[in-house]
């Protein structure tokens, strides 16, 4: 089996995507894979991934975020993991021809325009739902999130709800602390970003959420969806994982 290099910013618990670049790594590792990151900054909480040694590893399997130009690794064989809708963040719109994609959920699948099938969806759960419990406190206010969404902004939400903050000041265990105590106690939470993590966690705490329409995109959250569906969704990710990766593996392996 090849081994595989993933090319990964360091850990921060404020960005889902960095999660589970990790995370991916973590899988691999599980499975008895020889993995790679480009990074010594990783969760304390997980065992530690080697980094990439400074000899060449031609035959190993580049993974990389859509955000990567070309292919730093050098690697014979690449695997693009995308994570938002190509050129969002920067980066590459198209991938050569050779390249193996990889897409993080339906949603973006869907979004993005490549027409890639489902067996080319790889979610991995960047929360674990056990660990925003819901207190079931009182409520005492409304919040709002800006996010990755471009749309206007509504005026009424920025007079009567709370701005919660950006993604980078949720890094690390205190912030991420602060982030349950704080959702624990919001009514609603109004978010212009359809794809951030931050709405299942408000779903978690108890928040009522709403997605302020962005003509540009389709929707994100079903009209039903509840704490309880979206426990259960991230339940039955866990659950699927191991096949999904398996299916992962194949497929970047063969040949």
């Amino acid at each position: 089996m090849r081994p595989y290099i993933i090319f990964a910013p360091p850990f921060h618990s404020g960005s889902a995507g960095i999660v589970v670049m990790h995370r991916l790594g973590q899988e691999l590792m599980k499975k008895g894979l020889e993995v790679y990151l480009s990074t010594y900054v990783q969760n304390p909480k997980w065992p530690a991934i080697p980094v990439m040694p400074s000899f060449p590893l031609q035959d190993a399997i580049a993974v990389y975020p859509e955000i990567v130009q070309g292919n730093p690794f050098g690697s014979t064989r690449v695997v693009r993991y995308i994570l938002c809708v190509p050129g969002f963040w920067g980066g590459p719109t198209t991938y050569p021809p050779e390249d193996i994609l990889f897409i993080y959920s339906d949603y973006w699948r869907k979004e993005s325009g490549l027409g890639l099938p489902d067996s080319r969806v790889l979610f991995i759960p960047d929360l674990i739902d056990t660990e925003w419990p819901n207190l079931h406190l009182t409520k005492e206010y409304s919040l709002w999130y800006r996010g990755k969404g471009r749309q206007p902004e509504v005026p009424e939400i920025t007079r009567d709800a709370q701005f919660l903050g950006h993604n980078t000041q949720f890094n690390g265990e205190d912030m991420q602390h602060w982030l349950w105590a704080r959702l624990n106690k919001c009514d609603i939470f109004y978010t212009y970003d359809a794809a951030t993590a931050l709405w299942p966690i408000a779903l978690f705490c108890g928040c009522q959420v709403e997605v302020v329409p962005d003509p540009t995109r389709n929707p994100s959250l079903p009209l039903d969806m509840t704490e309880e569906r979206m426990r259960e969704y991230y339940r039955k990710s866990e659950r699927e994982l191991c096949f999904k990766m398996n299916n992962f593996i194949e497929i970047t392996q063969e040949g």
